[in-house]
Order: structure tokens, then sequence, then C-alpha cells
């Protein structure tokens, strides 16, 4: 009995999970690297030949302490190309009044080094 609770509340999670991020206008991005700079937030990418910065928008959830981010595609990359890195910016005058990049940020993206 524990075993069936466990799978449904598994399944309950990966379904709510990926229907949170989907409901935000895309779907969020596997990322491969995000750092902060001085004036920018910068998101690091696969492209295979269609993805620049207009194929995603910047989720901004903000808690008490924190503020989460999610980069979400918006288009998609229907190239054929061998999978690139593409550094996606988004600078402290496109953010301003939605994220100070000073503060505590929780990124929600999936990370990996590979393109799923």
């Amino acid at each position: 009995m524990k075993k069936l609770a466990l799978a449904f509340l598994l399944v309950f999670v990966v379904f709510f999970h990926a229907f949170s991020q989907g409901g935000k206008g895309g779907t969020a991005e596997v990322i491969s690297g995000f750092r902060i700079e001085a004036d920018r937030v910068v998101f690091t990418v696969f492209t295979t030949g269609y993805t620049d910065k207009s194929s995603f928008v910047l989720s901004v959830n903000k808690k008490e302490s924190y503020t989460e981010l999610t980069l979400l595609r918006v288009k998609d990359d229907p190239g054929k190309m061998m999978p690139e890195p593409l550094e996606v910016s988004f600078t402290r005058d496109e953010l301003k009044d939605r994220v100070d990049i000073r503060g505590w940020l929780k990124i929600l993206n999936m990370f990996s080094s590979i393109k799923l």
C-alpha cells in the first residue's frame, strides 16, 4: 500500500511540475549554465540553428526572501545542426522593477551539459 501511495505521489509531483512550468507561456528550458554579472543575468542554452533571445521569456516569481527565475522557451528550434551553446542575457534595465539581481535568486530550470 505504501509503494502505491509513493508511486501516486511521484506521478502527481512530476505532472504538477510539468504543468506549472508549461502554464506560464512556454516550457522550462534545460540550461547548461547561469551567471550574474554586474549589469545582467546570463543563461547558457543550446541551439541547433534557430534559437535567439526572442525564443525565450523570463518568468519571475517573487517570494519573501528570494526571487524565483525560470527561463521559458516560447519558440521551438527545429534546426538539425549539432547543438551549440548560446548565451541569452537579460540586462538590469530589462529586469527593472521585476528582479533585483543583487538579491537572492533561485533558478528553477534543470541543468545539463548536453541537450536532452
